[in-house]
């Protein structure tokens, strides 16, 4: 595989990864108690937590999946 190739698919996937978790702003309209019900003990957090700090969660990975957009754009 040469290496422009290679670095193609890199960044594709860097893309795909970051739509993934740009798609997180969707989970903003919805209320976070429904979260914590789909998830009763994730990371060792209890419900009334991961409902406390759902937002900060889905603000994260908005964040992260821009930086993955800049990083395919380097690529």
């Amino acid at each position: 595989m040469s290496r422009k190739l290679s670095a193609r698919i890199a960044s594709i996937l860097l893309i795909l990864h970051g739509l993934m978790e740009v798609a997180g702003l969707l989970a903003i309209a919805s209320p976070p108690q429904t979260f914590a019900q789909t998830f009763e003990n994730f990371g060792g957090m209890g419900k009334s937590l991961i409902a406390a700090n759902m937002m900060s969660v889905i603000l994260l990975g908005v964040m992260w999946g821009i930086t993955r957009f800049i990083a395919a754009w380097g690529i």
